[in-house]
């Protein structure tokens, strides 16, 4: 056995380094295979959700600039809209995730169509007080704007219908 307490430190210090390193990196390699493998699909989700967000801008912007408003604030409260739903999505996920794991296979889906209905039923709701609400919704981010508030009004009264959907 060798006293690496005596002599130089360079041997010793690398002795120790490179087997670390060499395992940091092998970690570090490996995180970022698993950080593509999982994260392309998510990314490339997120990615046609900003191209179809970009398309839909586009084709808005010939009617002016209280249309682009409107459609800015209708994004806005939809996306209001759907956090509560996308709060009880992961819910359902780490439900059923439990509950696979424990074996429980009808509790699951139970528990998951249960989610789908509760959400499809409260995005219901907010879309229908969206709708009847709409004006003063849209009034609440443009105040004074009559044009916009008109545009919001209509953007809303179209898209809050299929917000029940979203939940599906």
């Amino acid at each position: 056995m060798r006293d690496f307490t005596q002599g130089l430190v360079f041997r010793p210090l690398i002795t120790f380094a490179v087997p670390i390193v060499v395992a940091n990196l092998l970690q570090t390699f490996y995180n970022l295979v698993d950080t593509f493998w999982i994260g392309t699909p998510a990314g490339a989700a997120n990615l046609l959700n900003a191209l179809g967000g970009s398309l839909l801008l586009r084709l808005v912007t010939p009617y002016g600039t209280a249309a682009v408003a409107a459609h800015s604030v209708g994004v806005r409260l939809e996306s209001l809209a759907v956090m509560p739903a996308v709060a009880l999505g992961q819910a359902a996920s780490n439900w059923a995730g439990q509950n696979l794991g424990a074996g429980k296979r009808d509790r699951a889906f139970r528990g998951a169509h249960a989610m789908v209905g509760t959400t499809f039923g409260l995005l219901a709701v907010l879309g229908s007080l969206a709708y009847m609400a709409a004006p003063r919704l849209v009034g609440v981010f443009a105040p004074g704007e009559t044009e916009v508030i008109a545009f919001g009004t209509v953007y809303l009264h179209i898209l809050s219908f299929s917000w029940a959907l979203l939940g599906t």
